[in-house]
């Protein structure tokens, strides 16, 4: 199914669902950024911390980057 998570506990979900409600899918997010999917799916799961394009996120989507990539939020507002 797209846009499920495989590693729940390394995605951050408030980034993963303003994503998918507003361009449908990381694909179309990722082209928007002129990155490609892969490239987005590593900032979104906190292997390549990227910080000139997760300002870039932060602005497009118009949340503070401290929100959208909090660490070990589970999307309840619990962390783990």
């Amino acid at each position: 199914m797209r846009g499920r998570f495989k590693n729940t506990g390394k995605a951050r979900w408030h980034l993963k669902i303003e994503i998918l409600k507003r361009f449908g899918t990381e694909v179309a997010f990722a082209k928007r950024l002129g990155i490609t999917k892969s490239h987005l799916t590593h900032i979104i799961v906190g292997r390549y911390p990227g910080w000139s394009h997760r300002k870039k996120i932060a602005a497009i989507l118009g949340y503070p980057e401290e929100w959208l990539f909090q660490q070990g939020d589970n999307g309840n507002g619990k962390n783990k």
